[in-house]
């Protein structure tokens, strides 16, 4: 029994330092990918306008999540991962871009959900239709960046959890055998 408890042991030991390189290594991933971000976001800013790309061109109570965390938990084990799930989007339709004309200059308005249109069950409307039809290229790599940002969230809550977890199961394993030590003494 010492035996196995102990190989239990290593093997929690060498599953710890490997979810610790893991944090790591997704830590520096989102680190980089956060900064590719705001670096594309300020080139969007600079090749769109800055006026173009801002709080200004959509409206808050339109908006609805693009994705969602879903917890599940492991039976075997009891750990908690956390998973991310995606939302399709829809398409705008032609009318709901209006075309304002103010000192000749095209300006396209955000298209604006009503309340009726929040509550339909209708799937969001993707959030780079807001700053019109012809977007940057650089504000679509922003939004892909982001999103990677939020799925290595994910993915790094899972494996905090998992190493509270593994860190839990050591402790009492290592309890377990110093009482089976002194009991034997």
């Amino acid at each position: 029994m010492d035996m196995t408890v102990r190989q239990e042991l290593d093997d929690l030991v060498v599953n710890y330092s490997d979810t610790l390189d893991k944090i790591t290594e997704v830590r520096q991933r989102m680190h980089s990918t956060l900064q590719q971000g705001f670096y594309h976001l300020s080139k969007a800013r600079i090749s769109m306008g800055k006026e173009q790309v801002g709080t200004l061109q959509f409206d808050n109570r339109g908006m609805k999540a693009l994705a969602y965390v879903k917890m599940s938990e492991d039976e075997d084990e009891k750990v908690c991962s956390f998973l991310l799930e995606h939302r399709q989007l829809s398409q705008v339709s032609k009318a709901k871009l209006v075309k304002s004309y103010s000192s000749s200059v095209d300006v396209r308005d955000p298209p604006v959900l009503k309340d009726k249109d929040v509550d339909s069950g209708q799937p969001p409307i993707n959030p780079l239709q807001w700053f019109g039809v012809l977007v940057s290229p650089n504000l679509k790599q922003c939004q892909l960046n982001f999103i990677n940002v939020v799925q290595d969230c994910s993915h790094l809550a899972s494996l905090q959890k998992k190493v509270l977890f593994i860190r839990h199961k050591y402790i009492s394993l290592l309890q377990m055998m110093q009482q089976d030590g002194s009991s034997s003494t």
